[in-house]
Order: C-alpha cells, then structure tokens, then sequence
C-alpha cells in the first residue's frame, strides 16, 4: 500500500527502539529549553508513577510539547522519581495481558 523499502522500515524500527530505550533510561539529564519540546527520561518517569498528581500526566512519547499544549504536563520532581511506579496485575492474568485480552 505504501510501498516502503525494507530499509526505510528497519531505520525507523531502529529508531523507535532508541527512543523507547532512551526515555526509560535511570538518568537524570536536562535538555535545557529543548525540555518543552523533547522527552527526557525524568519526564517520562512521571507517566509510570502511581502518585495521584501524576495519574493521567505526561503522556508524550517522543515530544513533550503536546502535554504543555493539553495542559497534562507535570515537572518531574523527587518526590514523584521516589513514588511507586508501575501497578500489580495477578499471576493468572499475565498471560491474558501480554496477548491483549
């Protein structure tokens, strides 16, 4: 349909792995005013923090502006890097998750 060399789609395979692995990186780096545009780790860490001022914040994946944009932007600060992340899923549904049921 949009007939894409193999190529073209390995880069951007390559790339999307890069971001992925660079937005969860443990790091504290600042990109100085290329904060509001771009996401750094911290910022990102706040989307996977369970602290109640953090639920539904932070949703960007590569470009932090849309959540300055949307108003759903949060500062990353130390007491939301400390907050628990993630959430529990029982033993028996783990399975039925990955697969997406």
């Amino acid at each position: 349909m949009f007939a894409l060399p193999a190529s073209a789609i390995a880069a951007i395979a390559v790339c999307l792995g890069a971001i992925n692995f660079w937005v969860h990186c443990n790091v504290k780096i600042s990109l100085g005013p290329l904060n509001y545009l771009f996401i750094t780790p911290p910022f990102h860490r706040v989307h996977h923090s369970m602290a109640k001022i953090a639920i539904d914040r932070n949703f960007g994946n590569i470009l932090s502006c849309w959540d300055y944009l949307f108003l759903t932007a949060i500062e990353p600060s130390a007491a939301l890097n400390a907050s628990e992340k993630g959430f529990e899923i029982k033993s028996d549904q783990v399975a039925r998750r990955l697969i997406g049921l």
